[in-house]
């Protein structure tokens, strides 16, 4: 799944097909409502974002385009709901 910033200012996931199948509906759910809720996990996500923004910033893997502005576009809205 990806964890992405929704029209509100919060959280949302998207699921996407990888070689085992696909987060369910529920797991889908659950995700946005454990960044909203728990301090804990919102603070670890926004560490991991941070790492890999870094990363995309030094090396960009050969990807199309450098994607760090998707994730500052994450860490935003994390940062806010403190």
């Amino acid at each position: 799944m990806t964890i992405h910033p929704d029209h509100k200012g919060r959280t949302d996931a998207k699921g996407i097909r990888m070689t085992h199948g696909m987060a369910s509906d529920k797991k889908l759910k659950e995700a946005p409502d454990i960044s909203h809720s728990r301090p804990e996990a919102r603070a670890d996500l926004i560490v991991k974002a941070r790492s890999a923004m870094g990363h995309m910033d030094d090396h960009n893997w050969g990807n199309e385009r450098n994607r760090a502005a998707e994730m500052r576009q994450l860490i935003q809205p994390l940062e806010r709901m403190d």
